[in-house]
């Protein structure tokens, strides 16, 4: 268990883009698309500049919360099957 210091769970081991780490972290697509609005909105606030034209920090803000509302529904009561942790409702509750 860590103490809360610096530990090696987050270490990107030597992904050099966000296409290499969705690959090592086999993200399912609305992880990806969260990943990149995250990366979206932290670029616009350190250097201003946005990807394209079309988009903006608020527009990846829309992305992420569109599909981190995906995640959580997905999550949300799931059973235990394939290995994978069960999720109950108090872990999300309805907002």
């Amino acid at each position: 268990m860590s103490d809360g210091g610096k530990t090696d769970f987050y270490d990107l081991k030597g992904c050099k883009d966000v296409d290499e780490l969705a690959e090592m972290l086999d993200l399912r697509g609305d992880e990806f698309n969260c990943l990149k609005a995250i990366f979206g909105i932290a670029i616009a606030r350190k250097t201003g500049e946005t990807r394209h034209d079309g988009t903006s920090a608020q527009r990846d803000a829309n992305k992420l919360a569109h599909y981190g509302n995906r995640i959580k529904n997905r999550l949300k009561n799931r059973l235990k099957k394939d290995g994978e942790v069960a999720y109950k409702e108090e872990v999300f509750p309805r907002t």
